[in-house]
Parts: C-alpha cells; sequence; structure tokens
C-alpha cells in the first residue's frame, strides 16, 4: 500500500485532503513483503536495461586504484593480517591524502580476490550485481511510496525511475571501475534500510527496526554517503502524519521514529573519531586545500547543471546538438505535463516534498566535490544524487492524484507521458553505451600497458628502462594515475613475477591534472645510457626512441615581427613565419630539426605596441606530439601593465613529457594573445640558465623519481652558477602532502610551509642541511628553490621540484 496515499472527503462543496494514511488492512507477516507477478516483469525490464549499458563491462580491466587496493588484498591474504586491522582501526589503506572509514569496502574486494585472483571479470560481476540490486530497491521504495489511486500510474512511476537510474551515462564511472563500486554497494545497503524504514511506518516492529539500522551502519562502513538516512527517516514520518496533527505533535512523533536512526549515527561518528582523529574527513592535506579553494566557484558553475540534464561527454558524439535538442524538447514536455497537473491540483505534494528532501540529503555529503568536469569526470560523486531525480522524473510524468474519471484525459496525459519515458530510456541508453565504450577502451589501454612493459622488464640488457607516456587518463577515464600504480601494475599480482631490470617512471608521486615533467631527472638517465620507451597509442605498445638532431641553444632569431607581418629574417638552419588563416595571431618555427633533450624553454622577448590597461596575457606554445597532432600546450601568464616596457616571457617547453614524444622537434607554433605584439626575439634555454638545479648529496631517487630521507637527514644542493642576474637564493619547503602541481591558479604560495633563505658562494652554489625537524609529519614534501636578484625579488623560473618523503 503506497505510504502517500491520499483520502478524500468533501466538505462544502470542496475536496481536501484529510490525511495521507490509509488505515493499514490486516496482513500476516508472511505477506509483508509479498511481491505481485507483475514486479517480476519489471525486474526483467531492469535487468535488460542494466544488461544492455554495463554487459561489456564485465569484460573491462583494472583501472587506477584498483591496482593498489587489490595489491593490499594480495597482501591481506599472503599472511599481513595487521594491515586488515589497521583498516578496521584506522583510515581506509592509510591513504595519504584522505581520511575516510570504509572498512566494509575492503571486506568486498577482498571477498572477490578470494574467489578472482587476478581476473577482473568476477570484480565486475560483483559490480554489475550490486549496481542491478540498487535499481531493483529504487523500483521497490517508489512503488512503495508512490500516492496515485491507480495502480498503473504506482507500477510506471516505480519502472521509469528504476529503468532510467539503470541508464544513467552519469553511472559509467562508478560501473566500468572496481573500485568505484564503493557507491555501488553503499547504495545497496542504504536503499534495503530506507525500504525496511518504509514497512515499519506500517509495522511497527522492533525486528524491522533492527534490520533497518543494521542495513544503515554497513552503508556507513561502505562509505559515508548513507550519512542523510536519520533526516530521511524523520522527513517520512513528518509527512506521514495526518493533517489534522498538530505540528508540534508531528514533530514529535518524527523526531521519536528517527530517534534509533540518531543513535545508530552517534556511535558511527565515536566510532569514526576514535579511528581518524576527525568526524569530517574525506580528501586532505594538497588534495582538500584545492577542493576548498575553488568550492563556490564549482557550486555557481552552471555548466555542471547542463551537465546533469545533458550528459554528454564533450566532443564524442555525433549529431550532439541534435541529441541536446531532443532532450530539451522532451524536457519541455515534461516540464509543460507538470504544470498542468499543477494547475489542476492533481501534484502529489508530499511526496514531491519527499523526493527534494531525499535530494538535498545526498548533496549534503559532497559539498567539497560537487561539480562535473567536461568528460563527465567526477559523476561518481553524484550516483547517490541520480536517485531521488530519477525518481523525481518519473514521479513529474505519472504520478497523477487528480479525481477525474474523464477516460480521454487520462488516456492523452498517459499517452505523452509513456513517449517521453520510452523516448527519454532510448537518449540515455544511447548516450550510456557510448560513454562506458570510452571506460572499456581505457581498460583495454591498461591491459596493453600491463602486458608491454611487464614484457620489457623481464628481458634484462643490463639498461635502465624509462616509460614515457603511460597513459594516466582520457576523456574523464582514470587509468594509470601515478608512478606508484604503474609499479603495482608490473609487480605480482597483475604480473608473473617481479622486474628483472631496473626501471624509472616520470609520472606524478599522487595525482595531478597537469604535470609538471622532471626534465633533469630525465636527461640524467638519458645521459647514463638508459633505454627510453615511449607509448604508440594506435599501436596499444611501447615503442624505444632515440634522440638526435641539433642543439637548440644554437638558435637565435633576432629581428623584428609586427602584427605578424611578412617574413622578416631566416635562419640558416630554421625560419620563423606567420601562420596562415589562424583564429589568433601565430608564429611557427619551420625546420627546427632539434634535439628535444637540448633546451627546456622558449625564451620570447617582446613589447606591446599601444596598452590599454593592465592586464595578463597567456602565451602559447604548441608542437607534433603523439598521434601526429599538436596536442599539448603550455601556459604561462604574464603581466603587461599600462607601459611600453620590453619584457622576456619563458615559454616551458620539456615541462610536458610530449616534448620527448619524438627524435627531433621539427616545428614549434606560438599563439600570441595580442595582435599589438611585437616579438623582439627568440631563443632556446636549458633548464640551468634560467633557475637553480636541484640534487641531494646522499639519498638517490626511487623509481617513481622520489627521495627518501635518510635517519640523519640530508644535504640539498643548489646551483645557479649559469643563471644571469641571480645574487641570491632562496628554497621553499612544501607542506606535507601538497604538491605544486595542483596549484596551478597563482595560489602555489598556499602549498608553501616554509621559505629557506640559502647563503650561495662565490660560485652561486649553495648547501643547506635538511633535518628530520624540519618536516612536521610523515608524507610526501615537495621542494624547490628559485635565483633572486640583488633586491631579493625574484627572477627567471622556478627550479624543477625533488619529493621527498619522510617515514619517520
Amino acid at each position: 500500500m503506497p505510504i502517500f496515499s491520499q483520502r478524500f472527503e468533501k466538505v462544502n462543496d470542496q475536496i481536501q485532503a484529510e490525511s495521507f494514511v490509509e488505515p493499514a488492512s490486516p496482513k500476516k507477516k508472511s505477506d509483508r513483503f509479498k511481491l505481485d507477478a507483475h514486479i517480476f516483469i519489471d525486474v526483467a525490464i531492469i535487468l535488460a536495461c542494466t544488461l544492455a549499458i554495463f554487459g561489456r563491462s564485465l569484460t573491462n580491466y583494472f583501472l587506477a586504484d584498483d591496482f593498489g587496493e587489490l595489491q593490499y588484498c594480495w597482501r591481506i591474504l599472503g599472511g599481513d593480517l595487521n594491515l586488515l586491522l589497521e583498516n578496521f582501526s584506522g583510515n581506509y589503506m592509510q591513504i595519504q591524502g584522505m581520511s575516510v572509514y570504509r572498512p566494509f569496502l575492503l571486506l568486498s574486494l577482498m571477498f572477490d580476490f578470494l574467489l578472482w585472483r587476478g581476473n577482473s571479470f568476477g570484480y565486475y560481476l560483483t559490480n554489475v550485481t550490486f549496481y542491478f540490486f540498487d535499481a531493483v530497491l529504487l523500483y521497490l521504495i517508489v512503488l512503495k511510496l508512490a500516492p496515485s489511486k491507480k495502480i498503473l500510474d504506482n507500477r510506471l512511476t516505480a519502472l521509469f525511475a528504476a529503468a532510467l537510474f539503470a541508464v544513467s551515462p552519469l553511472h559509467c564511472e562508478s560501473v566500468s571501475w572496481v573500485v568505484g563500486r564503493v557507491d555501488i554497494v553503499c547504495a545497496t545497503f542504504y536503499l534495503l534500510s530506507i525500504y525496511l524504514m518504509l514497512h515499519t511506518l506500517e509495522h511497527r516492529s522492533r525486528k524491522l527496526t533492527g534490520a533497518a539500522i543494521a542495513c544503515f551502519m554497513s552503508a556507513l562502513l561502505v562509505k559515508e554517503m548513507a550519512i542523510g538516512i536519520p533526516v530521511l527517516a524523520f522527513g517520512l514520518r513528518f509527512l506521514n502524519e495526518e493533517k489534522a496533527t498538530p505540528i508540534f505533535a508531528r514533530f514529535k512523533n518524527a523526531l521519536t521514529f528517527s530517534l534509533p536512526y540518531l543513535a545508530a549515527t552517534a556511535v558511527y561518528f565515536v566510532v569514526r573519531y576514535l579511528c581518524l582523529g576527525t568526524l569530517v574527513g574525506g580528501y586532505v592535506a594538497g588534495f582538500g586545500a584545492n577542493q576548498e579553494a575553488n568550492l563556490l566557484s564549482r557550486w555557481f558553475d552552471l555548466d555542471t547543471i547542463k551537465r546533469f540534464a545533458f550528459p554528454l561527454v564533450l566532443n564524442q558524439f555525433t549529431g550532439e546538438k541534435s541529441i541536446a535538442m531532443g532532450l530539451t524538447a522532451l524536457y519541455v514536455v515534461t516540464g509543460t505535463v507538470v504544470l498542468l497537473r499543477l494547475i489542476a491540483g492533481a501534484l502529489p505534494v508530499r511526496f514531491f516534498a519527499f523526493l527534494f528532501l531525499w535530494a538535498l540529503t545526498t548533496l549534503a555529503p559532497i559539498y567539497k566535490l560537487w561539480g562535473l568536469g567536461f568528460h563527465l569526470e567526477g559523476a561518481r560523486f553524484v550516483f547517490f544524487l541520480t536517485l531521488p531525480l530519477s525518481a523525481l522524473f518519473a514521479a513529474c510524468l505519472f504520478q497523477d492524484t487528480s479525481r477525474t474519471e474523464n477516460r480521454r484525459y487520462r488516456q492523452a496525459f498517459l499517452l505523452v507521458s509513456s513517449l517521453v519515458a520510452v523516448s527519454s530510456l532510448a537518449v540515455y541508453l544511447f548516450t550510456a553505451v557510448k560513454t562506458n565504450s570510452i571506460w572499456i577502451n581505457a581498460g583495454k589501454q591498461v591491459r596493453a600497458t600491463n602486458v608491454e612493459a611487464t614484457r620489457i622488464l623481464l628481458q634484462d640488457n643490463g639498461k635502465t628502462a624509462v616509460f614515457l607516456g603511460i597513459p594516466r587518463e582520457r576523456l574523464g577515464t582514470h587509468m594509470i594515475l601515478n608512478g606508484d600504480t604503474f609499479t603495482t601494475v608490473i609487480n605480482p599480482p597483475f604480473a608473473p613475477s617481479p622486474p628483472k631490470r631496473k626501471f624509472a617512471v616520470l609520472e606524478p608521486i599522487m595525482y595531478a591534472a597537469v604535470h609538471d615533467f622532471d626534465a633533469p631527472r630525465f636527461r640524467q638517465l638519458a645521459d647514463t645510457g638508459a633505454e627510453i620507451f615511449v607509448w604508440n597509442l594506435p599501436k596499444l605498445k611501447f615503442e624505444p626512441i632515440n634522440f638526435q638532431g641539433a642543439d637548440g641553444t644554437r638558435f637565435s632569431f633576432d629581428g623584428h615581427i609586427e602584427n605578424i607581418g611578412p617574413i622578416k629574417q631566416s635562419h640558416q638552419s630554421f625560419t620563423v613565419s606567420p601562420a596562415s588563416q589562424a583564429a589568433e595571431p601565430q608564429l611557427i618555427l619551420n625546420n627546427l630539426h632539434l634535439n628535444p633533450l637540448s633546451c627546456d624553454y622558449l625564451a620570447v622577448e617582446m613589447q606591446l605596441k599601444n596598452p590599454q590597461r593592465s592586464a595578463s596575457y597567456p602565451l602559447r606554445a604548441s608542437w607534433t606530439g603523439p598521434e601526429g597532432i599538436a596536442q599539448e600546450e603550455c601556459f604561462v601568464e604574464e603581466t603587461a601593465g599600462a607601459t611600453r616596457d620590453i619584457q622576456t616571457v619563458l615559454l616551458p617547453l620539456s615541462k610536458r613529457w610530449t616534448w620527448y614524444a619524438k627524435p627531433t622537434v621539427e616545428n614549434i607554433k606560438l599563439s600570441l594573445p595580442n595582435s599589438d605584439m611585437e616579438v623582439k626575439s627568440l631563443a632556446f634555454k636549458t633548464e640551468g640558465s634560467v633557475s637553480p638545479l636541484l640534487s641531494f648529496s646522499r639519498s638517490k631517487p626511487s623509481e617513481t623519481g622520489a627521495f627518501f630521507l635518510p635517519p640523519g637527514g640530508d644535504e640539498l644542493l643548489i646551483d645557479a652558477s649559469a643563471v644571469d642576474g641571480c645574487a641570491a637564493l632562496e628554497m621553499e619547503i612544501g607542506k606535507c602532502n601538497y604538491f605544486f602541481d595542483s596549484f596551478r591558479s597563482g595560489n602555489s604560495a598556499d602549498a608553501v610551509q616554509t621559505v629557506i633563505p640559502a647563503k650561495m658562494g662565490a660560485d652561486r652554489k649553495a648547501k643547506l642541511p635538511l633535518k628530520r625537524s624540519v618536516f612536521k609529519e610523515k608524507g610526501y614534501y615537495q621542494i624547490r628553490a628559485r635565483a633572486l636578484d640583488e633586491d631579493k625579488k625574484p627572477i627567471q623560473a622556478f627550479s624543477s621540484c625533488l619529493t621527498l618523503k619522510v617515514l619517520d
């Protein structure tokens, strides 16, 4: 029987809703969960929708964090039971950068590992199964809540809500990524708790209440997203009161009903605080600070709302505008249906109120994480929000509480609503299949990377193998996010044996959307005879590369380029020419045949002819990267000011690994921000000529590039001997687990813990002792330095960062 059912009486010739509760007819305990035959047909439809989208996910491979978490299970089942105990008594997997309590998530992964070991099929089978359970439970909950007097309306509402949820393109990240199950598994216990709670409204039972609380606690131990259950319990009881009940009595009854769930929440927070030392948690350190820095802008970003309504991965759909127009038409028709029913007084207000309350409870836990990227990245964070939104869309179409018996009226609305529902499902199904294929292709890349890297590393020829272009992220999918993940990929249980030769990667230590490549370390590896391999995406294999070509520092261009006019001068080895038919002024350096190892920066000397105001102008440099396209750009902003002074801007070239994607660099495109700009000269520079070079006297880098602080400390060596104008040096130490890569909007100072002046000798070199007392806690610290002029003002550029790990 619907929870929000309505009983009408005629009073003074007006129809008034007297109660939202009908007396429950006596039922046997065995009949409480009895299901009608039509439900099995609906469940079969939901299963078909689920498999239509995510059947291919069963063939997917592991991605990103999957490797670290399954290796953690492998270590536990290999005898290291302390890891399991630490997961119940502290932070999840002791992951730095996060503060979360999720022991039951690990249990689900351990169970799969016992059954399937390194076979990804079994893990995705679990994901798809739990996802199907989520859709079915949503169906049962909506069926229980829907207040229409027509059984068909309620059934269609529940079926469309569940089917729409099942085919949502926003769920690909959760289903087609093994550890994306955190939301799926949590939602199963969460929805089961709500379903049992609905039954306790009609049948007072301690057993049912106990079971609902047990499911609630289980959901919390998988992920914190279930924290809104007590609010839902309060809202259900409050909205389920008879209209004549005084407001104070409503409040008291609702509070009494929700009290067991509030008590369970209190117990959870006590346990959480004892284990984590905090009640809130989530992303911490650099990740958390970066999220907080742009929190308001993400909440007020209208594009995020747009991507909810039109969940299309950018530039991945043929006829994208047609799809968007079709969805717009469907939303307009749905809005019209709602408006007409609102005018007729036929909308179930309390049901809608509960759905809105439900949506709010799913938003509160993700207040730091709100947002959807152009490629729907971050969609997993709104997984719970799609539950009430799916139900709300369905209720808008099929819920009609009018008392009219006009068959034409009902048939017309039912026909229109059914057409909108079927059309919406078709569009969402199409977009979800296309979106999910991106995740499947990502899995293929990671599998191929595993096979190729393992093949190379099991053949020891005495040379260090260096891997460039490891697939990290593509179109919003997660692949191999950092160096530690790659190290896990090439070791058991994902490889037959550990590597037989030394290797090195130059990926981020943790994660960065845009990562500064460690060019000095790469050059050192190349100079010592390392064998360098570059990932070839079309062929799905690593290919060796041998650099060649001319020394870029010997090239120079001195001339006058005004308004991108005719070619003024040319060098005997290359020419500078304006690009034709470009959207913005461009210069192209042709026929370079440049050795990428020979230079790191392009120094551009420029002058604004007619500055109008103080502004910041970005310069862009791009070159031919992987797959034969110019896809990497570097952005440097310089404040011009209202002067005509000549400025020198340094465009970093070697900060992107794609600078080394080919044996030689043949051309560079320079995009100018202002047509009133004069380029006076161009020159290639090495890093050592524009910033200090850093090294440690004792520590050596690991395969991932991290240094480990020795027990007695270390000594930082700073060499600025080739930096013109250097009169002093200063070193910056980042905060623990803060990475300068993550702070790119002019706020990198937020990541700084300590600034230390360095006493420089006549040779422009310095030595700084680094003791354990300098570092406040265990974790990663980044160190960088820069040169200062005689007025103690920064000149040129920051050095490349060294990453130091402090263990104790």
